[in-house]
């Protein structure tokens, strides 16, 4: 063999090696980038599968407020306080449609004291998760939700939940009740009532 025959040869099989080096290292990075592109939109996919939105809404004006509080599941209340009458309200809507299926009520005036003469009440109202534990009775179960409603003229903050019986609302019965105050508190000093 002559030595350029051996050498083009040589040279031929280099850029022989090469070239399927690159091609094998192009086809294991492309199958790498797929993979994890793959493994992302599942675990993206799991991700959004599993985060759930949970929202409260709050609105006030100069003589009512409204709020929403998630009482059972899937099942929201409609939380309303008339600051004239003192009257706080939450309706539950009845998840087959027909309207509300559910109404609880308190009157709040006597929680906060009396109105000094020539002021109005001045209330904010939100509402909050809770997972109450041991909440059980005959009648049903903790709801999921405090209505808080605190006085800008006494500081005075005060938590109102009710008792929702699951077994009539899945049976679309209507039901009524008390919203029961379960806790309090004094924004303008350190003091904790327990109910």
């Amino acid at each position: 063999m002559s030595r350029t025959f051996k050498q083009v040869t040589y040279l031929g099989l280099g850029i022989g090696v090469v070239v399927g080096t690159m091609l094998a290292l192009g086809f294991a990075a492309g199958w790498v980038s797929h993979a994890k592109t793959d493994l992302a939109k599942i675990e993206n996919d799991d991700l959004a599968r599993e985060m759930l939105l949970k929202a409260s809404s709050a609105s006030g004006g100069k003589s009512m407020a409204m709020a929403t509080g998630q009482i059972d599941g899937d099942v929201e209340g409609l939380f309303v306080l008339d600051f004239t009458s003192g009257n706080l309200f939450c309706w539950v809507i009845d998840r087959r449609g027909g309207g509300f299926l559910g109404q609880f009520q308190t009157n709040v005036r006597a929680d906060f004291g009396p109105i000094e003469q020539g002021r109005t009440p001045e209330y904010v109202m939100v509402t909050g998760g809770v997972n109450a534990a041991g909440g059980a009775t005959t009648q049903g179960n903790s709801a999921q939700t405090v209505c808080y409603v605190s006085d800008a003229n006494t500081g005075v903050v005060v938590g109102y939940s009710m008792i929702w019986n699951r077994t009539l609302q899945q049976a679309s019965r209507p039901q009524q009740g008390a919203l029961v105050k379960v806790a309090q508190a004094f924004s303008r000093d350190n003091s904790l009532i327990r109910e």
